[in-house]
Formats: C-alpha cells, structure tokens, sequence
C-alpha cells in the first residue's frame, strides 16, 4: 500500500508538472500569437510606407521629367530669342551706318549746293540789301 502511494504522490506530482508546464506553454502561445500580430501589424504597415514611398517616387519622377521638359524647351527658346536679339543688332547696325551714310551724303550735298548756290545767294543778298 505504501508502495501504491508513492505511485499516486509520483503521478500526481507528474500531473502538477505537467499542468504547470501547460500553464506556461499557454502563457507563451499567448505572447507569441500578440507578438505575431504585432509583427504582422508592423509588417502591414511597413508595405503601406514602402507603397506610399513608391507612389512619392513615381510622382517626383514625372516631375523631374516635366522640369527636364521644360528646361529643354526654354533653353530652345532662349536660344531662338538669342539668334532674333543677333539678327536685330545686326540689322540696327546696318540701319545706323546708313544713318551715317546718309547724313554725311546730306551734308555732302548742301555743300555742293552752297558752293554752287553761293554766287547767286550772295547776288540776292546784294539785291536785298539794296532795296
């Protein structure tokens, strides 16, 4: 009989082990399964950052190509207004030598005209003053 209670202090004592031990091991499964969904929130969130990133990414991307669009076309049209600014200051060139050419042919002329005037000039200036 001693014999049979030591058997039952063994087995309930396996028994106090083993409900123990399950007590423990829920208690683990239980922090596992919070930690999982804590992971998994975090994980979750983490694909919503990357994929937020990449719409960000994908938005300054075609903001880059439309700037690099734009530099091009205002380089284009500095370079058009440049050549027109060239063709302007050319052209005002011509048209002040001719102003001189001009001037300097009028001026030629009243000479002639004076040098060939004069003596009739200087006739009815005589004929004035005589009055």
């Amino acid at each position: 009989m001693r014999r049979l209670e030591l058997k039952i202090r063994e087995l309930e004592s396996k028994l106090e082990l083993e409900v123990t031990i399950r007590g423990r091991l829920d208690t683990q499964i239980t922090r596992l399964k919070e930690q999982l969904e804590k992971t998994t929130k975090e994980c979750e969130e983490l694909r919503m950052r990357d994929q937020a990133s990449q719409e960000a990414q994908k938005k300054l991307s075609r903001q880059l190509r439309d700037l690099k669009e734009d530099l091009t076309t205002v380089q284009g049209k500095e370079a058009e207004l440049m050549q027109k600014r060239g063709d302007l200051e050319k052209q005002l060139e011509l048209a002040e030598a001719e102003t001189l050419t001009v001037r300097y042919r009028t001026v030629q002329e009243i000479g002639r005209y004076l040098t060939i005037n004069a003596p009739l000039i200087l006739k009815m200036n005589r004929y004035n003053a005589g009055e």
